[in-house]
């Protein structure tokens, strides 16, 4: 069985914007979205042609491109001479480098062909960084053990009667 009413439902004024106005987004009409700075991992596998003493030169000469652009570098270091799985450009072994740095997105690019135009530069890759996750310290814990509680002997009535009788003996004289 169906029961139905007659109650109209209460109308309720249309929320939104107002009549003869066009719906913007806001974050695309400000640019907010294309404006927010990124943490960047930029990868290179160096050259071994170049001795180790100007290794540090070249990555200067990246990170200074990387500051022209309007990037900030928050890390950069050398890694480590790895031996690669497959020959790049005749060569089996390069050096790996790390440099860190914060950015625009629209100018990453920029970035890659002036890293790219690097004769020493055999490959290299430019990712989003990983979030790093913060440790805070914690209080130690505290322990669980509990002390032990020495064993009492235990006394026999008759143990107790006799320790009374002697009290109330020395009480009375």
């Amino acid at each position: 069985m169906q029961y139905t009413t007659n109650l109209a439902r209460p109308s309720y004024p249309q929320l939104g914007r107002a009549k003869g106005t066009k719906r913007v987004d806001f974050k695309r009409k400000t640019g907010i979205l294309k404006d927010v700075m990124k943490t960047y991992e930029l990868t290179l596998f160096l050259t071994t042609q170049v001795p180790e003493d100007s290794l540090r030169a070249v990555l200067g000469k990246i990170s200074e491109a990387v500051q022209k652009l309007g990037g900030i570098v928050e890390q950069q270091e050398l890694q480590k001479k790895i031996v690669l799985a497959y020959p790049i450009e005749q060569q089996r072994e390069a050096y790996q480098a790390l440099v860190r740095f914060v950015m625009n997105p629209k100018d990453v690019e920029a970035v890659q062909k002036q890293v790219q135009a690097q004769k020493e530069v055999l490959r290299s890759l430019v990712s989003v960084a990983p979030k790093r996750v913060v440790e805070i310290p914690t209080l130690a814990k505290a322990s669980t053990k509990t002390a032990e509680v020495a064993e009492e002997e235990k006394m026999s009535i008759e143990d107790i009667d006799k320790k009374l009788e002697e009290i109330f003996k020395k009480e009375e004289v």
